[in-house]
């Protein structure tokens, strides 16, 4: 198949729908990427929770000569394709091969697979504890499962140590551009 000729659009699919979209769109022939997270706890006491990574969007391969992409508009599950206009929209290949570094076979990143390396002084958001939903300063690593962070509580900074799996988990946030029809 010619693969330089293929394109990745990006749908937006109703809500909850995203493996009925994929499914549907699969039996019309439609190759489609469905990248999901799993997340579980550092304890893994509770089972892990898998979940679409980019909630109400599936990107699809199509070749834009031979193959009919206007129905994916009405395909069962999926709202519309993102279009800037009356223009469709790419998603480069770059973004989609970035996005696949992280998946496995099945097409799940495993976030505990993922050691995010924090940096002095960063942001991150307190999930767990009488603090959550509360936003930080990273500072440092104490221990295998320990970080100090700064946060600020009635107008006073405060250093406190807590549990690694307390701050927010995240994947590096990378920003991709998407690319008008020529």
């Amino acid at each position: 198949m010619d693969h330089k000729n293929k394109k990745w659009l990006l749908a937006y699919t109703k809500p909850g729908s995203e493996v009925e979209a994929q499914k549907n769109l699969t039996n019309q022939g439609f190759m489609t990427l469905l990248p999901m997270i799993s997340k579980s706890s550092i304890n893994d006491s509770h089972p892990s929770q898998v979940k679409p990574m980019f909630p109400r969007y599936i990107f699809i391969s199509v070749h834009l000569y031979k193959e009919d992409w206007n129905k994916i508009n009405s395909t069962v599950g999926v709202s519309n394709l993102i279009t800037f206009g009356n223009k469709l929209s790419f998603v480069p290949r770059e973004a989609i091969q970035k996005i696949c570094s992280y998946l496995d076979h099945n097409d799940i990143c495993h976030l505990k697979d993922i050691k995010k390396e924090h940096k002095k002084g960063e942001k991150v958001e307190i999930n767990k504890s009488i603090f959550k939903n509360l936003n930080a300063r990273f500072l440092t690593k104490t221990s295998k499962n320990r970080v100090l962070v700064l946060m600020s509580i009635l107008n006073q900074d405060i250093k406190t140590e807590i549990p690694f799996n307390h701050i927010e988990d995240s994947i590096s946030s990378e920003t991709f551009k998407l690319i008008d029809k020529k």
